[in-house]
């Protein structure tokens, strides 16, 4: 009977995530874009006991995770099946990260937006401050803009008149 790893992701710091699988640590440096969901770019370092290794890769991408699998079986001496399994497992827990905190964020913006906007709360505010306009501009009698004027015609002879004056 063989014991699953626990899956751990602390994110204490969303800058310093730090992920454990056996005895692989992996530590993601700098935390990981919520925007952006087809991509997953991220810099990782990469412990085994005091070896360790940072590359700078994009999990989504294939290519690039081979690589990384190849490089660090070469360079920490571990197997490629138990590190594709630790980067495998990370990205998932990432990818359920990030989904967690968009929509953590996006309902701290909702409260927000209804705390800071009560119910006609600012529309007396905005009311009050167009009749100290007006009375402001009849004080010092400019004319309301945004009232339509009275346009009177302008005749031939007071049109050539203005050029000369």
């Amino acid at each position: 009977m063989k014991m699953e790893a626990v899956r751990k992701l602390n994110v204490t710091n969303a800058e310093h995530i730090s992920y454990q699988h056996g005895g692989i640590e992996i530590t993601v440096l700098g935390g990981i874009r919520l925007e952006g969901l087809d991509k997953m770019r991220t810099t990782l370092k990469v412990q085994v006991e005091h070896l360790s290794l940072r590359h700078n890769l994009d999990l989504y991408n294939d290519t690039q995770v081979e690589k990384l699998v190849r490089k660090v079986a070469e360079k920490l001496e571990i197997g490629t099946s138990v590190i594709t399994a630790a980067l495998t497992d990370l990205t998932d827990l990432l990818e359920q990260y990030r989904l967690d905190e968009i929509e953590r964020t996006a309902s701290a913006s909702n409260n927000q937006k209804k705390i800071s906007k009560p119910d006609g709360a600012n529309q007396g505010r905005y009311r009050q401050g167009r009749s100290d306009r007006r009375r402001n501009q009849q004080a010092v009698n400019v004319p309301d803009l945004h009232k339509p004027q009275e346009r009177k015609p302008i005749t031939h002879h007071q049109s050539w008149k203005q050029w000369l004056f």
